[in-house]
């Protein structure tokens, strides 16, 4: 709860170095206990200790901490029955057992849970229409909609922005009662308006029934460009009428400019090290992997991916924007990693990667 505050030996607010001191003292734990084999953060309550005011900052350094290290998964206390305002009763503390339970089985014993046992955590925001009135939020695991955690929602530092959502799988939608600015950033629960003993009623959820992580200052980025507008940025060097088509290749690399759209290729730049790529990891299934631009990620391209073990018979796989059955999409800054694990098709198989708008 001291990290709240100005507590840092810098003298500026703690959440500023809060990660970076924890990454010296994972360092330091590793000399003198070298077989240190995964770390397990827990998100704060909101305003700990009635201590701030940067608790809303300081839930979203840890929030982000997990990005900083291979082996480590993140709880939330929120939801524990027994906080009592600064600590937990010993039922909450074995409510925190209870909680971090199946975490421990799945990485140390081996077992296969059911479902995720981890919070649901954002992984980036974005709006879905250029007048700006519709952000949506993927999450590194499907969600549940509850229509009353609009009142936690804060947009600029401002409530009462949200007026309904719906969720699809990691995507969670909320409108807005108006336009928001091109610059703004969102929160999901703040400390000035959060009550520990308020209802727990509020809050988002996972499909998993775990309440997602609190995040602060989110940015929310523009909505996907389409082809025509990544064809007409002078940045890319076409010319309209006569290079720019979706099927030109105007530096004759067999790489049609839509594929170079999808690939992060240059349309003028001969290259083939972005094209797809397979191999075979082991027990005879083949692995059909690329790099896809944010800018390309569905709805603004259908990109579907065939295999068969001949060139006449495909079976198809259309990606979709996150990871569902054997489509597993990690997101990056500017791009996603589209992996495709596809069944085993004997002494002789093809795959290829289709896109169309």
């Amino acid at each position: 709860e001291n990290n709240s505050g100005a507590a840092a030996p810098t003298g500026d607010w703690d959440y500023k170095s809060y990660q970076q001191y924890f990454v010296d003292m994972s360092a330091a734990w590793k000399q003198d206990f070298p077989n240190i084999q995964r770390y397990i953060m827990y998100q704060v309550m909101p305003k700990p200790c009635a201590m701030g005011p940067k608790g809303d900052q300081l839930r979203e350094a840890q929030r982000t901490l997990p990005s900083l290290f291979s082996n480590m998964s993140i709880l939330c206390t929120l939801a524990l029955p027994g906080y009592e305002g600064c600590h937990f009763s010993p039922t909450g503390y074995q409510n925190f057992a209870d909680l971090t339970a199946p975490l421990v089985g799945q990485d140390f014993y081996g077992i296969v849970p059911a479902d995720v046992v981890t919070a649901p955590n954002l992984q980036r925001a974005w709006f879905t229409t250029s007048s700006r009135t519709e952000i949506a939020l993927e999450f590194d695991q499907d969600m549940g909609w509850n229509r009353f955690a609009n009142v936690n929602f804060y947009l600029d530092k401002v409530g009462g922005k949200v007026t309904s959502g719906s969720v699809s799988g990691r995507i969670v939608k909320l409108v807005l009662s108006s336009a928001a600015a091109a610059t703004a950033t969102l929160d999901y629960l703040e400390d000035d308006h959060w009550n520990y003993n308020e209802s727990v009623s509020t809050l988002l959820y996972g499909a998993n029934a775990l309440p997602a992580l609190t995040f602060a200052d989110v940015m929310i980025a523009p909505p996907p460009t389409s082809y025509s507008t990544w064809a007409a940025d002078p940045a890319q060097g076409l010319t309209a009428g006569v290079n720019d088509g979706p099927l030109d290749d105007p530096d004759l690399d067999g790489v049609v400019n839509l594929m170079e759209f999808t690939l992060l290729g240059d349309p003028l730049v001969p290259s083939s090290a972005r094209l797809p790529t397979v191999s075979l990891p082991g027990g005879g299934a083949w692995v059909f992997e690329y790099e896809r631009s944010n800018l390309s990620a569905p709805p603004a391209t259908t990109q579907i991916v065939e295999y068969g073990s001949d060139l006449v018979g495909w079976t198809p796989v259309t990606i979709p924007a996150t990871s569902a059955g054997i489509v597993t999409i990690t997101p990056g800054s500017s791009s996603d990693h589209v992996s495709v694990a596809i069944p085993a098709l004997g002494a002789r198989g093809f795959a290829r990667l289709r896109v169309s708008e």
